[in-house]
């Protein structure tokens, strides 16, 4: 379900855009782009640090590898980009495109990943 509703923020963020690049053009002629990447996979969460410096705060390869997912976003601009792990952990998985596979490492785990194109298809 997390995966559910990560994709599906996604796609909210990706249409606000739309009315939000609109404002943009009308006030300062010019527009903003983004770029979503989801991954996942399991992190530590929570307060982190030494008594003068605690930051909440996510760490773990999970963590590590959606961000170089988030580099991919430049070659998409607006898209969405996920990992194969977040498309099988979705019960109602969005439509895709395969990217490839991806590595973060040499020594990491190699994942496939896509780019949303669409809302899931509903099975009649």
């Amino acid at each position: 379900m997390d995966a559910d509703n990560a994709v599906s923020a996604a796609l909210e963020m990706q249409k606000a855009m739309v009315h939000i690049n609109e404002y943009f053009m009308k006030q300062y002629g010019t527009v903003l782009t983004m770029g979503i990447s989801i991954h996942t996979g399991e992190v530590v969460v929570g307060n982190i640090g030494l008594d003068k410096k605690i930051d909440y705060t996510v760490i773990g390869d999970s963590a590590n590898f959606v961000f170089k997912l988030q580099d991919l976003c430049k070659s998409w601009p607006d898209g969405i980009i996920i990992s194969e792990k977040t498309y099988f952990a979705s019960q109602f998985p969005p439509e895709v495109d395969e990217i490839g596979i991806y590595e973060t490492e040499q020594n990491m785990e190699k994942i496939k990943i896509y780019r949303v194109v669409g809302l899931p298809r509903v099975k009649a």
